[in-house]
C-alpha cells in the first residue's frame, strides 16, 4: 500500500499517492500517531530513536509505560499502512518512503534540486498549521522550530523566484512571486517595497498604490508603527509621478503563477488551515484555542486580515482583491464565515472527530473551488468576537442551529439569536443547517429567533434554513448533500 502525508497546511494522511487519495480514518489518525510520522518523515534521514520519540510524545510516562505506548503507536500505523512501513533498527523507527512519502519530503527535495517552482506549488501552509498535541512541550517546540525553518525556505524559494522572473524581463510571474511573498511575510517593508516596485514596473500603478494603502494600515492598525522610509519615499514618488503604461518589452513566461495573475485569479485559501478573521485574535489565542479548533487551518489567514483593516479604515470598497495574494484587477470576491460548535458531539463524521475538527472545516473544504474568501469560526457558549465579524461585513454565515449552544440546547438558544441580532441590519444572509425533520427545524428556528423578525422586518428574507436530511445521508461527506449545499451557497451568492 502506497500513502502520502500532507503537513503543510494542517495535517492529513491519504491512501494513495501525491495526485490524490482518499483520507484515512481510524485509530492510526490520532493525534499522537500522526505526530510520530511527521517525525519520522521530516527528519533527514527518516530515523529516530524511540527514546527519543518518547520524550517528544509522552514525555510524563515512565520508560516502561512509554514503550508500550509507543508500540501500540507502532501497531496501528503498521495495521493502516502495512508492516513495511516503519522498520525497526536497532533501537531506532526508521520510516520506509517506499510506502509513505510526504510533502515536505518533496518540499525539501525540490529545493535541493533547485525546482523552486515545484517546492512553492507545495506550500499549501504553515508546516502542521493548527496542529496541537496536549502535554508535549518538546513537540510543540520541535513544531514551531520547523514551521519556522520550512516558512523560511519557502520565502527563501519565492525571493529567488520573483528576482529570476525580473532579470528575464518576466514581470507578471515576478508580480505573481512577489505577491505571494508578501502574503507569507505580511509585515516586512522590504518585501512590500519590492511588490510595489514590481506592480509599478508591469504598468499597474493602481495596484501598486493599493498596496501601499494595505501595507502602511496594516503596520499601523496591527503593530503601531510606521512603514520603513525607503516604502514611505517610493510611495510618495508613486503619487507624484505620472502613471507610466505597461511596458512593451515585457517577456511574459507563461508560469502558472503569471498565468492566475494576468487572469484575474485567485490564490486558493490556505487549507488553513485554516482562516483566522484577524491576526490581533489569533496571536493571543492559548494552546486551548488549538485544542479546541486544531486542522483549523491555517493560523493567520492573510486575506482575512486585510478585510478586517480595510474595514476599519473604510476604504474596502476600493481594496477590490488586490491585496496581498491577490492578482490585480480581480473584483470583491464573497465572504463566507462558516461557524460551528467547537462540541465533538456535535460533530456528524467520525473521521473529523478523530482529527478534532468541526464541520466547519468540512465546509471550508467542500467549499474550496468556489471564488469565495472563506472565513472558519469555531463557536461555542464563551465565544464573543461579535465585532470582528461585522467589520468583516460578510455576505454569507454558514452555521449549525446548535452553534452557541451551551451543553443543552434547550429552551431558547440565546447565543444563536444574540449573534443574528448584531448582523440583523446589514446585507448579510445566513444558512442554518442541521440534521433535524425540516418541519422541526423551522419550528425550533421560529422560537428562537423570538421578536427579532419584528424589530428588523428586512431580516426574514436573508435566513435561509437547510434541513441536512432531505438531501441525502445527513453528514458532509456524502456526496449528495455536500453537492446540495454547495448548490445552495452558489444560489444565495449569485455565483455559476
Amino acid at each position: 500500500m502506497r500513502a502520502y502525508l500532507r503537513l503543510f497546511g494542517g495535517v492529513r494522511l491519504d491512501a494513495g499517492d501525491a495526485t490524490g487519495g482518499i483520507g484515512l480514518s481510524g485509530p492510526a489518525v490520532q493525534k499522537k500517531r500522526l505526530a510520530l510520522l511527521a517525525l519520522l518523515s521530516t527528519t533527514p534521514t527518516r530515523r529516530l530513536s524511540r527514546d527519543k520519540a518518547i520524550a517528544f510524545l509522552w514525555p510524563d510516562s515512565d520508560a516502561e509505560r512509554g514503550r508500550h505506548q509507543l508500540a501500540s503507536a507502532v501497531y496501528e500505523l503498521r495495521k493502516a499502512l502495512g508492516e513495511d512501513a516503519i522498520m525497526s533498527t536497532s533501537d531506532d523507527l526508521e520510516l520506509n518512503p517506499a510506502v509513505l512519502s510526504s510533502d515536505v519530503a518533496e518540499f525539501e527535495s525540490a529545493l535541493t534540486r533547485g525546482d523552486r517552482e515545484r517546492a512553492i506549488e507545495l506550500y499549501a501552509g504553515p508546516f502542521l498549521d493548527g496542529f496541537f498535541v496536549p502535554d508535549a512541550p518538546e513537540l510543540e517546540h520541535w513544531i514551531d522550530a520547523e514551521r519556522k525553518r520550512l516558512g523560511q525556505a519557502y520565502a527563501r524559494a519565492l525571493e529567488e523566484l520573483a528576482e529570476e522572473r525580473t532579470a528575464q524581463r518576466d514581470l507578471l510571474g515576478a508580480v505573481a512571486s512577489w505577491r505571494k511573498l508578501a502574503a507569507h511575510d505580511l509585515y516586512n517593508s522590504r518585501v512590500a517595497l519590492k511588490l510595489v516596485r514590481a506592480l509599478d514596473a508591469a504598468g499597474d500603478r493602481v495596484a501598486a498604490l493599493q498596496h501601499v494603502r494595505v501595507h502602511t494600515t496594516l503596520l499601523r492598525e496591527e503593530l503601531g508603527v510606521e512603514p520603513d522610509p525607503d516604502f514611505s519615499r517610493l510611495a510618495e514618488q508613486l503619487r507624484q509621478a505620472p502613471a507610466s503604461a505597461r511596458p512593451k518589452d515585457v517577456r511574459h513566461v507563461p508560469t502558472a503563477a503569471a498565468n492566475a495573475s494576468e487572469a484575474g485569479a485567485v490564490e486558493p485559501a490556505r487549507p488553513l488551515s485554516t482562516i483566522a478573521l484577524a491576526h490581533s485574535a489569533a496571536i493571543d489565542r492559548s494552546p486551548s484555542w488549538r485544542r479546541r479548533a486544531p486542522a483549523l487551518a491555517a493560523a493567520i489567514a492573510v486575506v482575512a486580515i486585510i478585510m478586517v483593516v480595510a474595514s476599519r479604515v473604510g476604504w474596502w470598497t476600493n481594496l477590490g482583491a488586490n491585496v496581498a495574494g491577490f492578482a490585480s484587477g480581480s473584483s470583491h470576491l464573497p465572504i463566507v464565515v462558516m461557524m460551528d460548535s467547537p462540541h465533538p458531539s456535535r460533530v456528524y463524521d467520525d473521521e473529523v472527530i478523530q482529527l478534532s475538527g468541526t464541520n466547519a472545516d468540512l465546509l471550508n473544504d467542500l467549499l474550496r473551488d468556489l471564488p469565495i474568501q472563506r472565513v472558519k469560526e469555531a463557536a461555542g457558549p464563551g465565544w464573543h468576537r461579535h465585532e470582528e465579524i461585522r467589520r468583516l461585513d460578510p455576505d454569507l454565515v454558514v452555521m449549525h442551529l446548535s452553534a452557541f449552544c451551551q451543553q443543552e440546547c434547550e429552551p431558547n438558544r440565546v447565543k444563536l439569536r444574540e449573534f443574528i441580532e448584531y448582523l440583523a441590519d446589514t446585507r448579510t444572509q445566513f444558512l442554518i443547517y442541521s440534521r433535524m425533520q425540516p418541519d422541526s427545524l423551522r419550528e425550533s428556528f421560529r422560537a428562537m429567533l423570538g421578536d427579532l423578525p419584528q424589530r428588523f422586518p428586512k431580516l426574514p428574507p436573508r435566513l435561509h434554513l437547510f434541513a441536512l436530511i432531505e438531501h441525502g445521508t445527513p453528514h458532509w461527506k456524502d456526496p449528495a448533500t455536500a453537492a446540495a449545499l454547495k448548490l445552495r451557497v452558489k444560489e444565495l451568492l449569485s455565483l455559476r
